[in-house]
Protein backbone atom coordinates (compact mmCIF):
# COMPACT_ATOMS: atom_id res chain seq x y z
CA UNK A 1 0.00 0.00 0.00
CA UNK A 2 2.89 2.27 0.75
CA UNK A 3 4.24 1.91 -2.67
CA UNK A 4 1.05 2.81 -4.23
CA UNK A 5 1.05 6.12 -2.45
CA UNK A 6 4.66 6.82 -3.28
CA UNK A 7 4.11 8.58 -6.24
CA UNK A 8 1.31 11.11 -5.41
CA UNK A 9 3.56 12.34 -2.29
CA UNK A 10 6.18 12.55 -4.67
CA UNK A 11 4.18 15.21 -7.30
CA UNK A 12 3.19 17.19 -3.81
CA UNK A 13 6.30 17.83 -2.64
CA UNK A 14 7.27 19.00 -6.35
CA UNK A 15 3.68 21.08 -5.95
CA UNK A 16 5.00 22.34 -3.10
CA UNK A 17 8.31 23.50 -3.96
CA UNK A 18 7.22 25.23 -6.70
CA UNK A 19 4.88 27.34 -4.98
CA UNK A 20 7.57 27.76 -2.44
CA UNK A 21 10.25 28.73 -5.54
CA UNK A 22 7.00 30.82 -6.75
CA UNK A 23 6.75 32.55 -3.89
CA UNK A 24 10.42 32.89 -3.05
CA UNK A 25 10.56 34.89 -6.46
CA UNK A 26 7.45 36.81 -5.38
CA UNK A 27 8.99 38.04 -2.31
CA UNK A 28 12.44 39.24 -4.32
CA UNK A 29 10.44 40.84 -6.52
CA UNK A 30 8.06 42.50 -3.92
CA UNK A 31 11.47 43.19 -1.98
CA UNK A 32 13.49 44.74 -5.13
CA UNK A 33 10.49 47.44 -6.01
CA UNK A 34 10.45 48.34 -2.49
CA UNK A 35 14.22 48.79 -3.00
CA UNK A 36 13.83 50.71 -6.01
CA UNK A 37 11.33 52.69 -4.58
CA UNK A 38 14.10 53.70 -1.45
CA UNK A 39 16.17 54.76 -4.42
CA UNK A 40 13.81 56.17 -6.08
CA UNK A 41 12.84 58.38 -2.97
CA UNK A 42 16.36 59.22 -2.16
CA UNK A 43 17.56 59.89 -5.83
CA UNK A 44 18.45 63.40 -6.29
CA UNK A 45 19.46 65.37 -9.40
CA UNK A 46 19.54 68.78 -10.93
CA UNK A 47 18.67 70.03 -14.05
CA UNK A 48 18.59 73.39 -15.76
CA UNK A 49 15.32 75.60 -16.30
CA UNK A 50 16.01 79.11 -18.33
CA UNK A 51 13.96 82.68 -18.25
CA UNK A 52 11.21 83.06 -20.42
CA UNK A 53 12.58 86.08 -21.39
CA UNK A 54 15.48 86.90 -23.16
CA UNK A 55 17.52 89.48 -21.03
CA UNK A 56 18.41 92.66 -22.97
CA UNK A 57 17.44 91.14 -26.39
CA UNK A 58 20.93 89.05 -26.01
CA UNK A 59 21.01 86.73 -23.50
CA UNK A 60 19.22 84.35 -21.01
CA UNK A 61 19.37 83.09 -17.45
CA UNK A 62 19.38 79.14 -16.72
CA UNK A 63 18.31 78.90 -13.09
CA UNK A 64 19.47 75.34 -11.01
CA UNK A 65 16.66 73.48 -10.46
CA UNK A 66 16.88 70.07 -8.07
CA UNK A 67 14.71 67.46 -7.43
CA UNK A 68 15.29 64.90 -4.33
CA UNK A 69 16.16 65.49 -1.11
CA UNK A 70 20.03 65.42 -0.67
CA UNK A 71 22.08 68.19 -0.65
CA UNK A 72 24.61 68.07 -3.62
CA UNK A 73 28.03 69.49 -3.15
CA UNK A 74 30.73 70.69 -5.71
CA UNK A 75 28.43 70.74 -8.43
CA UNK A 76 29.70 71.48 -12.05
CA UNK A 77 27.13 72.73 -14.46
CA UNK A 78 28.23 72.60 -18.36
CA UNK A 79 26.06 74.05 -20.51
CA UNK A 80 26.63 73.15 -24.08
CA UNK A 81 24.68 75.06 -27.75
CA UNK A 82 24.46 72.39 -29.65
CA UNK A 83 24.27 74.81 -33.22
CA UNK A 84 27.32 76.90 -32.23
CA UNK A 85 29.27 73.99 -30.03
CA UNK A 86 30.18 77.29 -27.73
CA UNK A 87 30.25 75.81 -23.75
CA UNK A 88 29.64 77.36 -20.94
CA UNK A 89 30.93 75.88 -17.63
CA UNK A 90 30.44 77.10 -13.99
CA UNK A 91 31.00 75.38 -10.79
CA UNK A 92 28.79 76.20 -7.65
CA UNK A 93 30.06 74.61 -4.18
CA UNK A 94 26.80 73.05 -3.14
CA UNK A 95 23.13 73.03 -4.19
CA UNK A 96 20.43 72.60 -1.27
CA UNK A 97 17.54 70.65 -1.89
CA UNK A 98 15.00 73.28 -0.92
CA UNK A 99 13.39 75.96 -2.88
CA UNK A 100 14.81 76.96 -6.08
CA UNK A 101 17.66 79.63 -5.26
CA UNK A 102 17.56 83.23 -7.18
CA UNK A 103 21.67 83.36 -6.91
CA UNK A 104 22.04 79.86 -8.24
CA UNK A 105 22.40 80.60 -12.16
CA UNK A 106 24.03 81.19 -15.25
CA UNK A 107 24.40 83.58 -18.04
CA UNK A 108 24.35 82.15 -21.85
CA UNK A 109 23.74 84.31 -25.34
CA UNK A 110 22.49 82.22 -27.87
CA UNK A 111 23.63 82.52 -31.26
CA UNK A 112 20.17 82.01 -32.33
CA UNK A 113 17.75 83.59 -29.97
CA UNK A 114 14.41 82.07 -29.55
CA UNK A 115 15.70 79.23 -31.75
CA UNK A 116 17.60 77.32 -28.81
CA UNK A 117 18.79 73.71 -28.53
CA UNK A 118 21.09 72.54 -25.99
CA UNK A 119 23.09 69.99 -23.85
CA UNK A 120 23.60 70.22 -20.31
CA UNK A 121 25.45 67.85 -17.97
CA UNK A 122 25.71 68.50 -14.25
CA UNK A 123 28.03 66.13 -12.27
CA UNK A 124 28.71 66.55 -8.30
CA UNK A 125 30.04 64.70 -6.16
CA UNK A 126 26.88 63.08 -5.18
CA UNK A 127 25.23 62.23 -8.65
CA UNK A 128 25.41 62.83 -12.49
CA UNK A 129 22.71 63.95 -14.55
CA UNK A 130 22.51 65.20 -18.60
CA UNK A 131 19.91 67.11 -20.39
CA UNK A 132 18.54 68.05 -23.29
CA UNK A 133 16.42 71.34 -23.61
CA UNK A 134 14.98 72.79 -26.66
CA UNK A 135 13.61 76.72 -26.18
CA UNK A 136 11.47 78.14 -28.98
CA UNK A 137 9.16 81.18 -29.56
CA UNK A 138 6.13 79.59 -31.20
CA UNK A 139 3.20 81.39 -31.97
CA UNK A 140 4.37 84.29 -29.38
CA UNK A 141 4.46 81.93 -26.62
CA UNK A 142 7.66 79.98 -25.16
CA UNK A 143 7.69 76.66 -25.50
CA UNK A 144 10.26 74.19 -24.30
CA UNK A 145 10.90 70.59 -24.95
CA UNK A 146 13.22 68.70 -22.28
CA UNK A 147 14.51 65.06 -20.90
CA UNK A 148 17.03 64.39 -17.80
CA UNK A 149 18.80 61.49 -17.34
CA UNK A 150 20.19 60.54 -14.34
CA UNK A 151 23.66 57.91 -13.80
CA UNK A 152 23.24 55.49 -16.30
CA UNK A 153 19.18 54.57 -16.06
CA UNK A 154 17.76 53.68 -19.44
CA UNK A 155 14.12 55.83 -18.43
CA UNK A 156 14.33 59.64 -18.26
CA UNK A 157 14.22 60.68 -14.70
CA UNK A 158 12.24 63.68 -16.15
CA UNK A 159 10.63 63.97 -19.60
CA UNK A 160 8.68 66.78 -20.99
CA UNK A 161 7.24 68.88 -24.08
CA UNK A 162 4.99 71.90 -24.83
CA UNK A 163 1.86 71.20 -27.35
CA UNK A 164 2.73 74.06 -29.83
CA UNK A 165 6.74 72.63 -30.36
CA UNK A 166 6.70 72.12 -34.10
CA UNK A 167 7.11 68.05 -34.70
CA UNK A 168 10.18 69.14 -36.51
CA UNK A 169 11.77 68.61 -32.63
CA UNK A 170 11.97 65.42 -31.82
CA UNK A 171 12.87 65.58 -28.77
CA UNK A 172 10.40 63.82 -26.31
CA UNK A 173 8.07 63.68 -29.21
CA UNK A 174 5.71 61.23 -28.09
CA UNK A 175 5.63 62.76 -24.34
CA UNK A 176 2.36 64.00 -23.23
CA UNK A 177 3.42 66.08 -20.03
CA UNK A 178 3.38 69.36 -20.44
CA UNK A 179 6.57 71.41 -19.00
CA UNK A 180 4.73 73.80 -17.40
CA UNK A 181 6.07 72.81 -13.66
CA UNK A 182 9.35 71.26 -14.68
CA UNK A 183 9.92 74.95 -15.97
CA UNK A 184 8.31 76.58 -13.86
CA UNK A 185 10.36 80.13 -11.99
CA UNK A 186 8.80 82.06 -9.55
CA UNK A 187 6.85 84.53 -10.73
CA UNK A 188 9.36 87.37 -9.17
CA UNK A 189 12.70 85.84 -10.40
CA UNK A 190 13.34 88.59 -13.04
CA UNK A 191 13.06 91.38 -10.70
CA UNK A 192 16.64 89.39 -9.05
CA UNK A 193 18.31 89.61 -12.13
CA UNK A 194 20.55 92.93 -12.56
CA UNK A 195 18.74 93.91 -16.28
CA UNK A 196 17.69 96.72 -17.50
CA UNK A 197 15.05 95.79 -20.39
CA UNK A 198 14.32 92.12 -21.39
CA UNK A 199 12.49 90.78 -24.44
CA UNK A 200 9.51 88.39 -24.51
CA UNK A 201 8.37 85.57 -26.58
CA UNK A 202 5.95 87.30 -28.16
CA UNK A 203 9.26 90.31 -29.30
CA UNK A 204 7.81 93.10 -27.53
CA UNK A 205 10.53 94.70 -24.54
CA UNK A 206 9.80 95.19 -21.18
CA UNK A 207 11.96 98.15 -19.68
CA UNK A 208 12.72 97.72 -16.11
CA UNK A 209 14.87 100.86 -15.61
CA UNK A 210 16.51 103.67 -17.75
CA UNK A 211 20.33 104.17 -17.93
CA UNK A 212 22.37 107.29 -17.81
CA UNK A 213 25.68 107.48 -17.98
CA UNK A 214 28.43 109.57 -15.67
CA UNK A 215 28.48 113.27 -16.73
CA UNK A 216 30.96 114.18 -18.86
CA UNK A 217 33.34 115.71 -16.45
CA UNK A 218 33.36 112.34 -14.80
CA UNK A 219 33.97 110.62 -17.36
CA UNK A 220 36.70 112.66 -18.60
CA UNK A 221 38.47 112.17 -15.36
CA UNK A 222 38.53 108.64 -16.30
CA UNK A 223 39.94 109.27 -19.66
CA UNK A 224 43.51 110.26 -18.54
CA UNK A 225 45.38 107.39 -19.84
CA UNK A 226 44.04 107.69 -23.13
CA UNK A 227 46.37 108.24 -25.70
CA UNK A 228 47.19 107.11 -29.15
CA UNK A 229 50.31 105.08 -28.97
CA UNK A 230 52.73 104.82 -31.84
CA UNK A 231 51.38 101.27 -32.62
CA UNK A 232 48.24 102.74 -33.48
CA UNK A 233 49.20 105.41 -35.64
CA UNK A 234 51.43 103.12 -37.54
CA UNK A 235 48.12 101.35 -38.62
CA UNK A 236 46.23 104.18 -38.98
CA UNK A 237 48.77 106.61 -40.61
CA UNK A 238 48.38 104.49 -44.47
CA UNK A 239 44.76 105.19 -44.52
CA UNK A 240 45.03 108.46 -43.73
CA UNK A 241 47.27 109.20 -46.39
CA UNK A 242 45.35 107.72 -48.44
CA UNK A 243 42.99 110.37 -48.72
CA UNK A 244 45.20 112.99 -49.16
CA UNK A 245 44.13 116.59 -48.70
CA UNK A 246 40.38 115.80 -47.32
CA UNK A 247 38.72 117.84 -44.84
CA UNK A 248 38.41 117.23 -41.14
CA UNK A 249 36.32 119.25 -38.41
CA UNK A 250 37.33 117.88 -34.97
CA UNK A 251 34.98 118.24 -31.95
CA UNK A 252 35.04 117.08 -28.49
CA UNK A 253 33.26 116.97 -25.59
CA UNK A 254 34.17 116.71 -21.73
CA UNK A 255 37.51 118.11 -20.05
CA UNK A 256 40.82 119.12 -20.60
CA UNK A 257 41.74 114.84 -20.98
CA UNK A 258 39.26 114.71 -24.28
CA UNK A 259 40.71 118.01 -25.38
CA UNK A 260 44.43 116.65 -25.37
CA UNK A 261 42.88 113.13 -27.31
CA UNK A 262 41.62 115.61 -29.71
CA UNK A 263 44.70 117.38 -30.12
CA UNK A 264 46.19 113.98 -30.80
CA UNK A 265 43.69 112.86 -33.89
CA UNK A 266 44.79 116.22 -34.85
CA UNK A 267 48.07 115.88 -35.13
CA UNK A 268 47.89 112.70 -36.62
CA UNK A 269 45.23 113.84 -39.74
CA UNK A 270 47.16 117.37 -40.04
CA UNK A 271 50.10 115.34 -41.64
CA UNK A 272 48.15 115.15 -44.97
CA UNK A 273 44.51 116.51 -44.48
CA UNK A 274 43.57 120.12 -43.65
CA UNK A 275 42.40 119.87 -40.45
CA UNK A 276 40.61 121.99 -37.80
CA UNK A 277 41.67 123.22 -34.22
CA UNK A 278 39.58 121.10 -32.17
CA UNK A 279 36.79 123.01 -30.72
CA UNK A 280 33.82 122.39 -28.47
CA UNK A 281 30.57 120.68 -29.50
CA UNK A 282 27.33 122.48 -29.88
CA UNK A 283 25.24 123.12 -27.04
CA UNK A 284 23.12 119.28 -27.20
CA UNK A 285 26.29 117.20 -27.86
CA UNK A 286 27.98 117.72 -24.93
CA UNK A 287 27.62 113.73 -23.73
CA UNK A 288 28.69 112.31 -27.08
CA UNK A 289 31.60 109.18 -25.69
CA UNK A 290 33.96 107.64 -27.57
CA UNK A 291 35.24 108.32 -31.29
CA UNK A 292 32.24 109.11 -33.95
CA UNK A 293 32.56 110.00 -37.49
CA UNK A 294 29.82 111.69 -39.30
CA UNK A 295 30.15 112.96 -42.98
CA UNK A 296 28.18 115.74 -45.15
CA UNK A 297 26.65 113.25 -47.93
CA UNK A 298 26.85 109.95 -49.67
CA UNK A 299 30.28 110.37 -51.63
CA UNK A 300 32.02 109.85 -48.19
CA UNK A 301 30.28 107.08 -47.36
CA UNK A 302 33.62 104.56 -49.03
CA UNK A 303 36.30 107.42 -47.36
CA UNK A 304 33.86 106.54 -43.47
CA UNK A 305 34.32 103.34 -44.09
CA UNK A 306 37.42 103.30 -44.82
CA UNK A 307 38.30 105.16 -41.74
CA UNK A 308 36.00 102.99 -39.29
CA UNK A 309 37.79 99.94 -40.28
CA UNK A 310 40.95 101.35 -39.56
CA UNK A 311 39.64 102.50 -35.79
CA UNK A 312 38.72 98.74 -35.56
CA UNK A 313 42.16 97.54 -36.68
CA UNK A 314 43.74 99.86 -34.30
CA UNK A 315 41.60 99.18 -31.27
CA UNK A 316 40.10 102.39 -30.94
CA UNK A 317 36.64 102.51 -29.53
CA UNK A 318 34.69 103.79 -32.10
CA UNK A 319 31.03 104.20 -33.02
CA UNK A 320 30.55 101.19 -35.66
CA UNK A 321 28.55 102.98 -38.31
CA UNK A 322 28.82 106.49 -39.48
CA UNK A 323 26.28 109.24 -39.88
CA UNK A 324 25.36 111.57 -42.35
CA UNK A 325 24.07 115.38 -41.41
CA UNK A 326 23.86 117.98 -44.59
CA UNK A 327 25.66 120.59 -42.30
CA UNK A 328 28.95 119.13 -42.52
CA UNK A 329 28.73 120.56 -46.29
CA UNK A 330 32.39 118.78 -47.70
CA UNK A 331 33.95 118.00 -44.33
CA UNK A 332 34.78 115.06 -42.68
CA UNK A 333 33.71 115.58 -38.95
CA UNK A 334 35.80 113.60 -35.88
CA UNK A 335 33.72 113.36 -32.88
CA UNK A 336 36.30 112.96 -29.86
CA UNK A 337 34.55 112.26 -26.48
CA UNK A 338 35.20 110.99 -23.08
CA UNK A 339 36.05 107.14 -22.79
CA UNK A 340 32.85 105.32 -21.91
CA UNK A 341 32.46 102.62 -19.29
CA UNK A 342 33.53 98.74 -19.93
CA UNK A 343 29.61 98.12 -20.61
CA UNK A 344 28.76 101.25 -22.56
CA UNK A 345 29.39 101.93 -26.13
CA UNK A 346 28.83 105.26 -28.63
CA UNK A 347 26.39 102.56 -30.89
CA UNK A 348 24.24 103.18 -27.55
CA UNK A 349 22.91 106.36 -28.15
CA UNK A 350 21.75 108.16 -30.63
CA UNK A 351 23.68 110.37 -33.77
CA UNK A 352 25.53 113.84 -32.29
CA UNK A 353 23.91 116.64 -34.50
CA UNK A 354 25.62 120.26 -35.90
CA UNK A 355 22.93 121.64 -35.67
CA UNK A 356 20.78 120.09 -32.38
CA UNK A 357 17.18 121.70 -31.73
CA UNK A 358 17.00 123.38 -28.77
CA UNK A 359 15.54 121.73 -25.64
CA UNK A 360 15.66 118.12 -27.64
CA UNK A 361 17.09 115.06 -25.90
CA UNK A 362 20.49 114.11 -27.62
CA UNK A 363 22.99 111.68 -28.15
CA UNK A 364 24.27 110.20 -25.13
CA UNK A 365 21.36 111.73 -22.40
CA UNK A 366 19.58 108.16 -22.48
CA UNK A 367 21.28 105.11 -23.85
CA UNK A 368 19.76 102.15 -24.58
CA UNK A 369 19.15 99.37 -22.37
CA UNK A 370 21.18 96.86 -24.61
CA UNK A 371 24.15 96.93 -26.89
CA UNK A 372 22.20 94.19 -28.75
CA UNK A 373 19.68 94.67 -31.65
CA UNK A 374 16.40 92.70 -30.10
CA UNK A 375 16.11 89.70 -32.15
CA UNK A 376 13.34 88.80 -34.34
CA UNK A 377 10.96 86.49 -33.29
CA UNK A 378 9.64 83.14 -35.28
CA UNK A 379 6.35 83.01 -36.01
Amino acid sequence: MENLHQPETTHFRSKLSGLLIGFLFLLALLSYGVWRAEVASERTYAYLAPTAELMECEKRAFFVKIIGPRVLSRVEVALKENKSGQTYVQPFPEIDSGPLQTDQYLWFSPSSPWDEDYTVTVTSRESHSSQRLIVRSTHHQIQFATQVAVEDEASPALSCRDKLLPPSYALALKETRSCDEPMNLAEDVTSTLDVYSYQHPDGSVTVRRVRTLPSPSELDQQSDERHLTDYQKELLRPVVNGYKGSRLRILYSGGPNTRAYAEEWRQLFSESWKTSVPSFVPVGDERIIDVQITVGNKRQELEAKTLINAFQSAGIKHRKFFSIDPAAGNDIVLWVGPRSPKDASPDQCSSPELKPAPGKPHNCDLIVQSSAVCPFVPE
